[in-house]
C-alpha cells in the first residue's frame, strides 16, 4: 500500500494589545502514488503536535477557529472528508469536515469560538479519507487563536 504525506509549518502573529494571539499551521498533504487499487491512494493519520516546524511550539490552550482546504494541482477526489480528533479520540470538527476537501473549490469552515470553543488540549490527529486520486494534494489550513 503506498501511503502518502503530511508535513506542517507553524505561523504565530503578535496582534495588538487585548487581542488573542493568532497561529495559523499549513499543513500540505500528499496522497500515496499509483497503486494496484483505490485504498493505495490514501492520505496517513498523522499527529499535527509532532509534524516537525510544529512540533517546537505548544498548542495547548489555543481555540480552532477555522479550517480551510485548498486543492493542489492534482487535487483529491471531490467531497473527501476530514476528521481532526483530539486526545479522547472525538472529532473537533464535529462532523464540518464532510465533504470539504474538494478537486478544485477552496473551502472554509468557520467555528464561533466564543459559544463552542473547541480548546486544544493535548494532540491533534488529522484524517483524510474518501480520496481515491493518486498523487493528490491537498494543504489544510487550521487558524487558532490564543485564549
Amino acid at each position: 500500500m503506498a501511503i502518502g504525506t503530511v508535513t506542517g509549518a507553524i505561523e504565530r502573529i503578535n496582534t495588538p494589545q487585548n487581542r488573542p494571539s493568532l497561529t495559523i499551521l499549513t499543513l500540505t498533504c500528499t496522497a500515496g502514488a499509483a497503486g494496484g487499487a483505490p485504498g493505495d491512494h490514501l492520505f496517513p493519520a498523522t499527529v499535527i503536535n509532532t509534524l516537525s516546524g510544529i512540533s517546537d511550539y505548544d498548542l495547548r490552550g489555543l481555540k480552532l477557529y477555522s479550517i480551510v482546504t485548498v486543492p493542489g494541482t492534482t487535487g483529491p477526489l471531490d467531497n473527501s472528508d476530514i476528521t481532526i480528533t483530539d486526545r479522547y479520540g472525538a472529532d473537533v470538527l464535529a462532523g464540518a469536515g464532510a465533504n470539504i476537501v474538494d478537486n478544485t473549490a477552496i473551502n472554509r469552515v468557520v467555528f464561533n469560538p466564543d459559544t463552542a470553543a473547541v480548546i486544544i488540549t493535548g494532540d491533534l490527529t488529522l484524517n483524510i479519507t474518501n480520496n481515491t486520486t493518486a498523487s493528490a494534494v491537498t494543504t489544510v489550513v487550521l487558524e487558532l487563536i490564543g485564549i
